[in-house]
């Protein structure tokens, strides 16, 4: 049986081969480059205040996807946090990796222009990622918490507010009831992490969804 080290390893690695990422961990000399780079270019793009701040600091402190504009690849720079634990990596590398899937199914320029203009866009795109990555959580350990994944959308991470929150909580209460339901949400990378587990390591899935 695999170990759940080695697990969270292959799922990065076939995520990253499937999806056509580049990701780097928090020890690695090129992810703080990387990120210095995309901070002047944010800064250089104008954004109001509130919205600039805001995103510097996800970028210095979390876990963040970069579409690069070339052959459809994208670079995910992982936070410390991100791989405090095995079960932890895989969720946020599911996360990013649905955040890199919104945005090659639409443009990742128009992506990024939803993401700054559209409150609804913004709100369902956050709900749908973090309901992949609560999804794997559980897929591996049975854990499903509601009223905490709720809480936690109003984070600093999520920079939403208001209405926006508002949305979010209600896109994400539809994703967790079909997740209480012993069922796999209609995202993409959460149909993707279940039919890959069953393959690799079926052993891993909790009784609910291991049919």
């Amino acid at each position: 049986m695999l170990t759940m080290s080695e697990l969270a390893r292959q799922w990065e690695d076939y995520l990253a081969k499937e999806r056509n990422l580049i990701i780097y961990h928090p020890d690695d000399p090129l992810r703080a480059a990387l990120a210095h780079g995309a901070l002047l270019g944010v800064k250089a793009a104008g954004l109001p205040e509130g919205m600039l701040a805001a995103v510097v600091a996800t970028i210095e402190s979390a876990s963040v996807t970069l579409p690069l504009g070339v052959g459809g690849r994208s670079l995910v720079l992982l936070s410390r946090s991100a791989i405090a634990d095995p079960v932890t990596h895989m969720e946020v590398v599911g996360h990013e990796g649905h955040h890199d899937q919104q945005s090659d199914t639409i443009g990742h320029a128009q992506s990024a222009v939803d993401y700054i203009l559209s409150l609804r866009l913004r709100a369902a795109r956050e709900a749908d990622a973090y309901a992949v990555g609560l999804f794997i959580r559980y897929v591996l350990t049975g854990y499903l918490d509601v009223e905490s994944a709720v809480r936690a959308l109003r984070s600093d991470t999520y920079d939403l507010d208001g209405e926006g929150l508002n949305l979010a909580e209600g896109f994400l209460r539809s994703h967790l009831a079909t997740i209480g339901a012993g069922l796999c949400p209609n995202l993409t990378t959460a149909r993707l992490f279940l039919t890959w587990l069953r393959q690799v390591a079926p052993e891993r899935i909790v009784p609910a969804l291991a049919a």
